[in-house]
């Protein structure tokens, strides 16, 4: 059975080791805008696998690619107008 991937699925401590990033990173993120994790009733974060896949291109552009946190909200923003395929993000990715 296929999961929804954008199901909420993983604490905020195993997405920062499936991202490969801190706790902190991924709070930060979330204050500048740059991922929009689900909230339990009692507050707590919940990541998907849409979440994760995000994360990882965030990390990849700012890593990298060296692009800051507001380049690299423009491109989510990009990216979310145009409806964008992984693999048409991966293509886009590889122009850099």
């Amino acid at each position: 059975m296929e999961r929804n991937s954008r199901e909420p699925l993983f604490s905020i401590s195993v997405a920062a080791r499936l991202v490969g990033t801190s706790i902190r990173v991924l709070r930060y993120y979330e204050e500048m805008g740059l991922i929009s994790p689900h909230r339990t009733s009692g507050n707590t974060r919940l990541y998907s696998n849409n979440d994760i896949k995000k994360l990882q291109l965030i990390n990849l552009l700012q890593k990298e690619k060296d692009v800051n946190l507001s380049g690299i909200k423009i491109i989510l923003g990009i990216i979310a107008d145009q409806n964008m395929t992984d693999s048409k993000v991966k293509e886009l990715l590889l122009k850099f």
